[in-house]
Formats: C-alpha cells, sequence, structure tokens
C-alpha cells in the first residue's frame, strides 16, 4: 500500500511513519555507518524531517516497511543547498514545482526480487515516467525533481 505522508497533516506517532524511521536507521546507521541522529536508539531522523518534508512510503498490508523516500521542497533549506551546494556547477535548483528526493531507503529483510519490485515501485512513484532531475548526489542518493503534477 502506497502512503503520502505529510508531516504537517499527520501525527509524528504513526506506525507507518515509525516504522520508515526504523527502516532508515537500521539501513543509514547501522549497515552504512553514516553519523546521523538517532532518536531513542530506533529512528534516524535529521534537521529536514520536519513539517514541510513530505514522505513516500510502500508499506504492506500490516503498516511494515518496504521502501520509502523523502521529498524536501527547494524553497526552503535542503540537502542539496545546505550541505553539499558544491556539487553542482551553478547554484542548485530551487523552485516551488522543484523537489529534492533523499534517503530512498529499502527494507533490510526484503529478498533481491521483492528489493527490485519496491525499488522499481518507488522509483516510478517519486519520478513519475518523466525524465528525472539536474543535479544528484551519490552521498546521500539525492536527486532534484520537478513536480510532474505541475507540467
Amino acid at each position: 500500500m502506497l502512503h503520502l505522508i505529510n508531516q504537517a497533516a499527520l501525527p509524528a506517532s504513526d506506525d507507518v511513519l515509525r516504522a520508515m524511521f526504523a527502516a532508515r536507521k537500521s539501513v543509514f546507521v547501522d549497515l552504512l555507518k553514516w553519523d546521523v541522529p538517532v532518536i531513542d536508539g530506533r529512528y534516524e531522523v535529521d534537521q529536514f524531517d520536519d513539517e514541510h518534508a513530505t514522505y513516500l512510503v510502500l508499506a504492506d498490508a500490516e503498516g511494515g516497511h518496504l521502501g520509502s523516500a523523502r521529498l524536501l521542497p527547494t524553497t526552503r533549506p535542503h540537502i542539496l543547498d545546505s550541505l553539499y551546494a558544491d556539487l553542482c556547477e551553478a547554484a542548485p535548483p530551487r523552485g516551488l514545482d522543484i523537489f529534492e528526493i533523499t534517503r530512498f531507503c529499502l527494507d533490510r529483510s526484503l529478498k533481491a526480487a521483492a528489493r527490485r519490485h519496491v525499488r522499481r515501485d518507488c522509483r516510478r512513484r517519486c519520478c513519475g515516467t518523466r525524465s528525472g532531475g539536474c543535479c544528484s548526489s551519490s552521498r546521500d542518493r539525492s536527486a532534484i525533481r520537478r513536480d510532474w503534477r505541475r507540467s
């Protein structure tokens, strides 16, 4: 099941959000050894996880995390302009119809075939069927994406 979650609209105690933040901790902290904030030893949450973040979460019927991504408006501080602006030849893209896609995360318990399916589904839902953005960062698997709904 697909969940499109806007933090401003839903409480942070939502089970799907907790499962996503726990999966992010498992991937980014436990597996990749990133030095990023962890809350209660269980949830990876950083300064960009605020009321302006939107989350695309694929979950199973019980609400278990399968895959997720975070979308940040580029009209506010985001990872690329705040931490990695030097990765772009010009100023990082900004605009009402441009979003940064970051913290793309697949659940570590998925087998290879399921991981491919969830990865393909997450990418399709994040990026639509049009071409991607103009700047990306392998350090955080960030991408800039124009909002296909406004095209």
